[in-house]
């Protein structure tokens, strides 16, 4: 009997071997991650494979960073996907998909324990995306990308090694076996004070802004850029709901005369909006690229300089990278910060995780003031 599983054993082997068959041990979990992110390692957005093809749950590629947009309607069983020029249409219980030129698709997609699972590939095509799959010892990492991944599949890799241990052991419900330990001067270490400031508003994320900062009870400063069409009614909730206003001026090849009455227009429209005006200017390029005639016009007009110390850079990293840069910033300082934001796409979710670590460390934040010196780096400049 042991003889002939013995040579069982080996006929299985040598047709393996005759397929062409690799037999190897491959990490069972795939995880999705877009651009420089993983995604929740849930139901929501597991990648699947049918047919020798990977699929996800459509809500992936809508999960931001992409441009691809979605709307499903359950009674019609219909997905459209959009994002530019494109669309694709999926009909799901009919196994038929087209785009916005009727071109039908070889691949459909599919309804999976109450999710709606496209194809990565054909998504990808169509909508100017790149996929490619990193392999892990302890999962396998789809990982989709548009114009705003910043790291090559390696560096992503070996950025996120910790994130990916800690992904994985939620999933399979084993606790980290060592805590997390932080250098003792890490620990130490946090901004005396907090000015958050926000530049290009008011914009289409504005409100949104204003929520999560009253939802935290913080206090910014709002910096309008000179010339910029305002929101009047957004304006006046910036200023109704006890935030501050700055001009944001750009010093570049104007005159000192000319960059005061700039300054005294846009005070002058805000006086009409909102009642009030202001005496914060911060420049666009730092004070230190101002010449001495344009500090000199600005001060003696009542003006009081800000500059900003640290840039989020969320209008060119991920959210998650833009918070990292934020936070990780704080980590290492014990000085006042005068951390800039816009209003662009990452702007909100990294403001939510900024807020948190503030509330988590006790970090303090206010408004720019008149009453407060100034922060620039030109330090004798009141």
């Amino acid at each position: 009997m042991k003889f002939l599983k013995r040579m069982l054993c080996m006929l299985l082997a040598a047709v393996l071997l005759v397929g062409g068959i690799a037999v190897f041990a491959a990490p069972s979990l795939t995880i999705a991650a877009v651009n420089d992110a993983f995604l929740p390692l849930s139901a929501a957005y597991m990648p699947t494979r049918i047919g020798g093809e990977y699929f996800v749950p459509y809500g992936v590629f809508s999960s931001g960073g992409l441009g691809v947009r979605a709307s499903y309607d359950g009674s019609q069983q219909m997905l459209v996907m959009s994002g530019g020029s494109r669309t694709l249409t999926y009909l799901i219980a009919q196994g038929y998909v087209y785009d916005q030129n009727m071109k039908s698709y070889d691949t459909p997609a599919y309804s999976l324990n109450g999710q709606i699972y496209v194809p990565v590939r054909t998504i990808c095509s169509v909508f100017g995306l790149s996929y490619s799959l990193i392999q892990s010892t302890s999962a396998q990492i789809l990982r989709i990308c548009g114009s705003g991944a910043s790291q090559t599949d390696s560096a992503f890799l070996n950025a996120n090694k910790a994130r990916l241990s800690e992904l994985v052991d939620a999933y399979n419900g084993n606790p980290p076996a060592v805590e997390p330990v932080q250098q003792p001067e890490e620990q130490q270490h946090k901004p005396s004070l907090v000015y958050l400031t926000f530049f290009n508003c008011p914009g289409v994320h504005t409100h949104e802004i204003l929520d999560i900062l009253n939802e935290s009870g913080r206090k910014a400063t709002f910096f309008l850029s000179l010339g910029q069409e305002t929101d009047p009614a957004l304006l006046r909730r910036i200023v109704g709901e006890g935030h501050a206003v700055g001009l944001a001026v750009n010093a570049s090849k104007i005159t000192p005369e000319a960059l005061v009455e700039s300054a005294n227009r846009a005070n002058a429209l805000l006086l009409e909006e909102t009642g009030m005006t202001t005496r914060i200017v911060t420049p666009l390029g730092g004070s230190e690229a101002m010449t001495g005639g344009q500090l000199e016009a600005l001060i003696g007009a009542g003006y009081r300089l800000w500059d900003t110390t640290l840039d989020s850079r969320d209008h060119e990293l991920s959210s998650y990278r833009a918070a990292n840069t934020v936070t990780t910033a704080f980590s290492r300082t014990d000085s006042p910060v005068v951390v800039r934001f816009r209003d662009r796409d990452a702007t909100v979710p990294a403001l939510r995780t900024v807020l948190g670590y503030m509330r988590t460390n006790g970090i303090t934040s206010a408004g720019v003031s008149v009453l407060r010196a100034p922060i620039n780096a030109r330090g004798d400049v009141r």
